[in-house]
Formats: structure tokens, C-alpha cells, sequence
């Protein structure tokens, strides 16, 4: 399996976003991970493998969490941010919750 190289995540408990780049870096790396765990060296952790369901599940965080990580992006691109760009980007952030509700009745 040929892989681009990535830099490792740690969970930062004080930024929630580190949850969706870890989840976000997982999602990429799917296929190199379940042939990892398939390996006859890796019989000792192969029970971790996840099933396509679980793999599909952690694919809709990344889709909700990846709509709050824009919205905060947007907000902090900001030198200063004020006040007036708040509703807009809370607004931006419903309308965006609401189209993925309406096309992904699975994760309304």
C-alpha cells in the first residue's frame, strides 16, 4: 500500500478540532490501516480492526465536525473579530447543519 507521508496528531483536550484532524487523518488513512491490521504480525491487535459500519459511522463525524471546523476557521481567519460577523457565520453554520441533515437522513 503506498501512503503519503503524514505528521502524527495528539489530542489536544483544550481544542476540540484536534478530534476532527484526528478523525479527519484516520478517515484518510483507512485502507493502509486495515491492511496494517491484517498483516499476520499484527494477530495481537487485529481484534482493534474496525467493520465498514464503524469506518462509515467515524466518516459522518468527520462530516458534521468538519462544518463546525469551517465555521471556526471563518471566524478566526478575523484579525480582530467583532461582533457583526458572528450572526452571519452562526447563520452560515445552521444553513450548512440543515442541507447535511436534509441529504444524510442517517445522521439527522
Amino acid at each position: 500500500v503506498n501512503v503519503s507521508e503524514i505528521q502524527l496528531l495528539r489530542d489536544i483536550k483544550t481544542r476540540w478540532d484536534s478530534t476532527f484532524y484526528m478523525i479527519n487523518h484516520l478517515c484518510t488513512l483507512w485502507p493502509p490501516v486495515d491492511w496494517f491490521l491484517l498483516m499476520l504480525t499484527q494477530k495481537n491487535i487485529t481484534k482493534h480492526k474496525m467493520d465498514d459500519t464503524e469506518w462509515f459511522v467515524l466518516k459522518d463525524y468527520e462530516v458534521i465536525l468538519n462544518v463546525a471546523h469551517f465555521i471556526q476557521q471563518r471566524m478566526s481567519s478575523e484579525s480582530q473579530p467583532v461582533l457583526s460577523c458572528t450572526i452571519p457565520c452562526f447563520e452560515l453554520f445552521m444553513t450548512i447543519w440543515e442541507k447535511h441533515a436534509r441529504a444524510n437522513k442517517h445522521i439527522a
